[in-house]
């Protein structure tokens, strides 16, 4: 089996999709803001993740799909739902 190589550049843009959410639940922002931002970030992992998905043999692709997809949706709501309560008057 071949050594992965760490994603750096997509960890940090994960990283930086959550400090917004953060930042527009600290702001108050509506959550259809926050919904746009969360669709940009799956479209963002989709497309960063395109090689490693294509190798994933297919019966276990929607599995590693729905699965990314749910922890995406959850870091970012938390995230949001943090800073709502830390600034946007939840």
């Amino acid at each position: 089996m071949a050594a992965r190589r760490p994603n750096l550049p997509s960890a940090v843009a994960d990283l930086g999709f959550a400090i917004a959410a953060g930042v527009l639940g600290g702001m108050g922002a509506p959550f259809l803001a926050f919904g746009a931002l969360a669709l940009a970030h799956a479209g963002l992992w989709a497309y960063t993740r395109r090689a490693t998905l294509a190798a994933t043999p297919a019966n276990h692709r929607p599995g590693v799909i729905a699965v990314s997809l749910g922890l995406i949706a959850a870091v970012d709501a938390g995230a949001y739902y943090i800073g709502l309560s830390l600034g946007g008057g939840a």
